[in-house]
């Protein structure tokens, strides 16, 4: 009574919002809410792709991964931006820790982002596709 909620639920309830692998629809007609550390993930996603003042709830965060698609970076900017993306996962609510793995280019104008999102209930990967438009949760990413 009064002690607050179990680490299971001090990430709030929230739906998906993105695709599946493949590109098939990853929301469920029904809206089954997302519990636990799963929240805080695709928060972190919803952060990354919002340009810097673009979210109304929370003007001060944002940032726009889809600007950096096609551009060139040599190995001081691909360490500035992992740096960013990290700093912008640490502001959301629950996560301990953020570590980007890994920015691979898959095109001339698209690249792959590994991050491991660090919440007080353990580790998880999130896999960002991004390109010029769009910026999705890779579900079954295998390497």
């Amino acid at each position: 009574e009064g002690r607050g909620r179990p680490v299971a639920d001090s990430f709030g309830i929230d739906v998906s919002t993105f695709q599946g692998s493949e590109g098939a629809v990853g929301v469920d007609l029904l809206f089954p809410p997302l519990r636990g550390a799963a929240v805080a993930v695709e928060r972190c996603a919803r952060r990354l792709m919002t340009p810097p003042g673009g979210n109304v709830a929370g003007p001060d965060g944002g940032y726009d991964l889809m600007a950096l698609a096609g551009k060139r970076w040599n190995a001081l900017e691909r360490l500035r931006v992992a740096a960013d993306i990290e700093a912008e996962c640490l502001r959301e609510d629950g996560v301990v820790a953020a570590k980007v793995t890994a920015i691979t280019e898959t095109s001339a104008f698209a690249y792959r982002v590994r991050i491991a999102i660090t919440t007080e209930e353990g580790s998880y990967p999130l896999v960002l596709a991004v390109d010029q438009v769009t910026a999705t949760i890779v579900r079954d990413d295998r390497g």
